[in-house]
Formats: structure tokens, C-alpha cells, sequence
């Protein structure tokens, strides 16, 4: 056995030297992973599947390799392939069902690390909520933070019952549900337009009325999430810039932002970025870093978010409140996937009319019925 896997690992490395077919090198490089996942070498695996990636999108390779991490308990890093398989895979592919067993083994596993953490599956979009405790904290910003803005001013901000927020943004396939024909585009060649991938091209009007038609499909009440719901989900109890801490670049464990992989291959971003490398470019799929403390996924880059809060210069108490008019700006929040890093941000905001529409805004949804939740 490990002569062979040696052998084939020396023909790989002469790759430059022979004239194989594409395709004997594709067989080569899946057969190659077989073997390194038998042997229980998950780097090796790795690095085998970052050359065949390059060649060929193997579901069948990404399935291998996702399987070998669980089996060392390497959750997050299990269930980044495990993702990546199902974009590449049908359901008709042969280790589906065993990749869909092995993923829900590894949210039940992340779910009971998270003490308390509550879920709930909306049974039209299979959308996830997540229950948001009731408690205190400081809206806003310290006057030390970086990147500060004047409104930032901080306050306290109580919320009496918990509320249930998305856990991920909304999907292209989800908003396809209401609106089939829903085009997310692209940003230059790299597409935004995959089923797992946040919605984009989304205006404030687009959301509001996503919300009320689930509304009416499910007997539920969704709405946009005020400012201050939002901000005090994105927080999860902390008190630093982000809630991974103050190190913006220490982002791209927790967070799809302007980072290596877009400053190499958009020449037009000149601007700051942050010193890390999250393997993105544009938008990256829903739920691929890791969630705060509350449980939810992407609150700080990947796309802004659009809240259901007029936008005004200062705190005056919008930020509790939906202004439903359409006329008005409304705030958006969380930073995205191309900003320099003092917008990825707990307390920054922006905001704009319902007709703005662009490659980085999106929604997630707040669902306001608890009466048969517990």
C-alpha cells in the first residue's frame, strides 16, 4: 500500500517532465488523496486537493478531504469542504447522503459548544434562527476606537425578551424562492450569483418585501432588524471594535473582507486592506467563518446589511425604531468583502435610499412571533 501511494506521489511530482492527458492527471491526483486519507495524512490530502483544484472542481476530492479533517475533530476546517462539496456536487452524486450525515454531525457538535445556543428552522427557506438572549450593552463606539465616526456615540441599550435573528445571510437560493428570477450578477469575472452565496443587488424595498412574503407563506412575522437589534447581535457580549477582538487582521479567521486574495486580483482596489488572506475574492458562500458568540455567521464583512432604521446624523432614537416609509435612508451595517477595515466594524454604519442596489449589500431577517418558540 504505502509503495504505491509513494509512486504515485513521485509521478506527480514529475508532472512537468511527462506528456500525460489531463485527465490521467486528475485520476492521479483523486487516487493520490485516497491514499493520503487512508493513511489518515489530512495535509497531504490538503495539498493534493489545492493542485487538483486547478485542473478540475472534484466533489469528489472535496468529500475526501472534509471526511479525513472530521476524523481528526477538525470541525471548521471539516465543514469548509464539506461546503465546498456541495457546491460542486448534485444530490444525485454518489457520497451526498454521507456528506449531508457528516455535516449535520458537525452542527450538532458546534451547536453544543455554544452554551444556550437555541435554533430554529424556518420550514419554507430552511432558513436558521438563532435565539438572541435578552441583556444590556454599549451602543456605539469608545472614543479611542479606530476608525470612529461622530455618530458612534456610545449608550446604553437594554432589550427586555430575546428575539430570534437569521444565522447567515440571506442566499441567492432563498431569495430565489420569491423572486426566481433574481440575477446577484457578478463583480468583474468572479461570480456572485451561486445558491450559497449572499444576495446581492438587494434594495431596502427588495427586503422589506422578501420579509413580508414569508410572512404570509408561514404564518410567521419577519421583519429587517432595528440598528440597535442588530448591533447588539453583531456584539455578542463584547466590548472591542470587532467581536473577535481590536486586531483587524486578525479578520480573515471570522470574517469574508478586503483581504491578499481581492488586493491581488482586483488591480482597481487601491485602497487599505487587511493583512490576512481568507482564500475570497468576492463574495464568499454563507456560514465559512466562524460565528460570534451568539452563534451567527458573517455579522462583519462579506456584504452590509440592510436594517429597517432611518439614517440620521445622530443617535435621536431611530435606531430603535422601523421606519417603514420608503422615502427615507435607511442604515446598513457590517462592513463587506471590499472595505478597508475600519468599515468592518461592530458600531460603523451607512446608509442610502431603497433605490441604491450594488455587489455588496444584502439582508438577514429578524423573526418577531416567539409565542410558540421557547
Amino acid at each position: 500500500m504505502k509503495f504505491s501511494f509513494f509512486f504515485i506521489i513521485a509521478w506527480l511530482t514529475a508532472f512537468d517532465c511527462l506528456a500525460i492527458s489531463k485527465q490521467v492527471q486528475i485520476d492521479l491526483y483523486k487516487r493520490s488523496i485516497t491514499q493520503a486519507v487512508a493513511l489518515k495524512d489530512c495535509q497531504l490530502a490538503l495539498n493534493k486537493l489545492d493542485a487538483l483544484k486547478k485542473l478540475s472542481h472534484s466533489p469528489f476530492a472535496s468529500f475526501h478531504t472534509g471526511s479525513c479533517l472530521l476524523s481528526q475533530n477538525k470541525l471548521s476546517e471539516a465543514k469548509r469542504y464539506f461546503q465546498e462539496y456541495f457546491s460542486a456536487a448534485e444530490n444525485t452524486h454518489e457520497y451526498y447522503m454521507q456528506a449531508l450525515d457528516a455535516y449535520l454531525k458537525i452542527e450538532e457538535s458546534q451547536a453544543k459548544k455554544q452554551v444556550g445556543l437555541s435554533i430554529w428552522h424556518e420550514p419554507t427557506t430552511a432558513m436558521s434562527f438563532v435565539k438572541i438572549p435578552k441583556g444590556c450593552y454599549s451602543m456605539g463606539s469608545q472614543a479611542t476606537e479606530k476608525g470612529r465616526l461622530i455618530r458612534e456615540k456610545a449608550h446604553e441599550v437594554c432589550f427586555e425578551r430575546p428575539f430570534w435573528m437569521s444565522q447567515f445571510e440571506v442566499t441567492n437560493a432563498q431569495f430565489r424562492l420569491f423572486k426566481a428570477k433574481h440575477d446577484s450578477e457578478k463583480y468583474q469575472q468572479y461570480s456572485l450569483n451561486d445558491n450559497d452565496q449572499p444576495a446581492v443587488y438587494i434594495g431596502w424595498q427588495d427586503a422589506v418585501d422578501y420579509a413580508e412574503w414569508l410572512s404570509e407563506q408561514t404564518g410567521y412575522r419577519f421583519r429587517l432588524p432595528t440598528e440597535a437589534e442588530w448591533e447588539y447581535s453583531a456584539k455578542a457580549g463584547t466590548q472591542t471594535a470587532r467581536f473577535w477582538g481590536d486586531d483587524e487582521n486578525k479578520a480573515c479567521d471570522y470574517a469574508n473582507v478586503h483581504d491578499a486574495s481581492s488586493k491581488r486580483a482586483i488591480k482597481r482596489f487601491k485602497w487599505q486592506n487587511h493583512q490576512c488572506d481568507d482564500g475570497y475574492i468576492a463574495t464568499a458562500p454563507v456560514g465559512r467563518f466562524k460565528a460570534n458568540a451568539f452563534g451567527l455567521h458573517d455579522m462583519l464583512g462579506n456584504v452590509w446589511e440592510w436594517t429597517c432604521s432611518e439614517h440620521t446624523d445622530r443617535y435621536t432614537g431611530s435606531e430603535f425604531q422601523c421606519q417603514l416609509s420608503s422615502e427615507v435612508e435607511h442604515v446598513f451595517r457590517g462592513g463587506s468583502w471590499d472595505n478597508v477595515p475600519e468599515y468592518v466594524r461592530s458600531a460603523v454604519y451607512s446608509g442610502d435610499t431603497k433605490k441604491i442596489r450594488r455587489s455588496n449589500l444584502g439582508f438577514r431577517l429578524i423573526m418577531t412571533d416567539r409565542s410558540e418558540l421557547k
